[in-house]
């Protein structure tokens, strides 16, 4: 499994979007929910959905399968959960 960039710095940054991000991969890998994601991180799910998005193009892999009502975590999305 590749990440586009090392993991570590991102990991590590004390960049407020870096956090940012990270918090709402975390919370939307906690209930598996874009809707619950949102609403633990008090913004709309289509800021959290485009906010993920960002974080998955940054990284060059999908941490997210997005099914009909249903999210799961990628082999990408189980790794930076444990690493988190």
């Amino acid at each position: 499994l590749e990440f586009k960039m090392p993991l570590e710095p991102l990991l590590m940054s004390n960049d407020p979007l870096d956090l940012r991000l990270l918090r709402y991969f975390l919370e939307t890998a906690e209930h598996l929910s874009f809707t619950a994601g949102a609403r633990a991180c008090g913004i709309t799910q289509s800021a959290l959905s485009q906010a993920i998005r960002q974080l998955e193009s940054r990284l060059g892999v999908p941490l997210f399968d997005r099914g009909d009502r249903r999210v799961t975590l990628t082999a990408a999305g189980e790794e930076l959960l444990g690493r988190t």
